[in-house]
């Protein structure tokens, strides 16, 4: 994998007041930190929205299966598993939220 570098040293074609070189510097090491950490930061985000997609719709999956199967089967205690089991889920995921 290649990394692209992130400088603010690659030079602008607009002429102002000139920076001491030892702020540039400093000013260029301070923005590759946090554009890094930034783009982490996102990559985290995007991952947690997909992790907590695919927990919702598992909760929402149980809930129903256990509403299907209700009225289906007699045996409560698989209705009272399948629905408890999709609170939890739903619950956990609302919490880390």
């Amino acid at each position: 994998m290649t990394q692209t570098v992130v400088s603010l040293l690659n030079g602008s074609k607009h002429h102002g007041v000139p920076f001491p070189p030892a702020l540039l510097q400093r000013m260029d090491s301070l923005y590759a930190y946090y554009h890094q950490q930034w783009w982490c930061y996102r990559k985290m985000l995007n991952h947690f929205k997909c992790v907590h997609a695919f927990f919702n719709g598992m909760a929402l999956l149980l809930m129903a299966a256990g509403m299907i199967a209700g009225p289906l089967l007699d045996n409560s205690t698989l209705v009272a598993c399948l629905a408890a089991v999709g609170t939890v889920v739903k619950g956990w995921t609302d919490f880390k939220q």
